[in-house]
Order: C-alpha cells, then structure tokens, then sequence
C-alpha cells in the first residue's frame, strides 16, 4: 500500500487547514441577516397640487459592528411604477426620511420598498430588504348651497348660490374654476337640473331660475370631480312652493 511520505501529508494537511479558514472568513464577512431585519412605514397623505414631501420612518436591527448603514427607498403607485424614491447613506438604524409627491401621481395604495446595505469597518457588508404599504388621495372639496327664496310664488325667479371650496395643507379654501350642477331629487334619484352645469370662480357660483313647480322639490349643489379635488355635494334645500 502506498502512503504518502511525510512532506507530502504536511502539505495536505496545510492545504486543509487553509480552505478551512478560507471558508471561515468567507463566512464571516457576509452574516445573514434575520428574518426580521426591521421596518419601515408611511401614514397616509394627500396628495396636493404642489410639490411637498412625505415623510416615513424607519428602524432596522443588524449584526454587531455592521453600523455604517446606506438604503434605497422606493414607492411603487397602484399601477405598479415607481412613484417617487429617496436615498440615505451615513444613517442610523433608525430615523425618518422623505418622499416627494407633486399632486400628479396616482391616488390609490402605495407599495414602499427600502434595500438597506449594511458595512463594518473592513467594508465587509451584506444587504436586505424591508416593505410595507401606505395610501395617498386627492384632496377632498366642500360644497354648500343657499335658496333665496325658499317659498317662492309660480314661476318667481329662484337665486340659487353655490359656494365649493377644496382641501390644502392649512385647511380648505375657496375653489377657483371648479365645475358645480345642481341636482333635484325624482323618484329616489339625484337628477342633474337642465343647464346647470357652470363654473365657480372664487369659489361661488350663482344659477337663477323661474320656479314653475307646484310640490315641494329637493335641490342640491354638486362639486364635480377633478384632477386636482374629490367631487362633494352640498346639503339638500328642499323649496316648498307657495
């Protein structure tokens, strides 16, 4: 039987030793990371007509050592498409950050999605992924209606007043060039009233019409819907002929 002399087994048994540590320090500098690496979240917004920023947080656990953190964050729209994105290098392991959203986006749910890479000082570093999901919409509107008057005479002229005003970041405020209608209630049905369809500028729009109904006949006013602003409808007036 041949067996190997003793130069030839001291350097088997160097070779050996050194793919062992060979795949020690391989294992060492890329550490899995755990199943739950941390979060990252958004409250829900809206989505105005100017460019503003969304904020979210997040917070993540990683390996001893490996604290010099960079991420990519993206928001995926409800068509699937990258939104809006952001990026932070020389970060904590927790803090917040910001989207920005222009009021051209879809409204709808938002898929957030952030690769983060994490570093040890030896530049051995090792990266995951945390998700999570938030809404955006448009802004909402107000609308509201005055009769003048509501007990008019046969065929006495009705002035009908329709004030619109849409959200914004202080609060809501009048509406510049939104459509507005007004509608009768018939037979369990809102019904768009002939001609009424009009704009309201500076918020107000004002309709005159000769009442030539007999019963008492509920009316309202309606905000149309908008690239820029959800429809609403006001309260309804109901006008009881005399």
């Amino acid at each position: 039987m041949l067996r190997p002399t003793r130069s030839v087994a001291r350097l088997i048994v160097l070779t050996l030793a050194g793919t062992l540590l060979s795949v020690g320090l391989v294992a060492a500098s890329a550490p899995t990371a755990t199943a739950n690496s941390g979060s990252i979240s958004a409250r829900p917004g809206v989505l105005y007509d100017t460019c503003r920023y969304h904020p979210y947080r997040y917070s993540f656990d990683v390996e001893p050592g490996y604290d010099d953190l960079s991420m990519d964050v993206e928001a995926y729209g409800p068509d699937g498409v990258v939104a809006t994105s952001d990026f932070q290098y020389d970060m904590g392991t927790s803090g917040t950050g910001e989207l920005q959203f222009c009021g051209s986006e879809l409204s709808g749910r938002y898929e957030l999605e952030a690769e983060v890479e994490a570093c040890d000082d030896d530049f051995n570093c090792y990266s995951f992924t945390v998700s999570s999901s938030f809404k955006m919409r448009a802004p909402r509107t107000k609308t509201s209606l005055a009769v003048k008057p509501k007990k008019p005479r046969y065929n006495q002229v009705v002035k009908f007043v329709v004030r619109t005003r849409d959200e914004r970041p202080a609060g809501y405020f009048s509406t510049d060039g939104a459509q507005v209608i007004l509608q009768v209630r018939s037979k369990g049905t809102w019904t768009r009233v002939r001609a009424s369809k009009t704009y309201a500028w500076d918020g107000k729009a004002v309709l005159r019409y000769r009442w030539d109904v007999r019963k008492p006949l509920k009316v309202r006013a309606k905000t149309l819907k908008s690239g820029t602003g959800t429809a609403s409808a006001s309260r309804p007036v109901t006008i009881r002929p005399k």
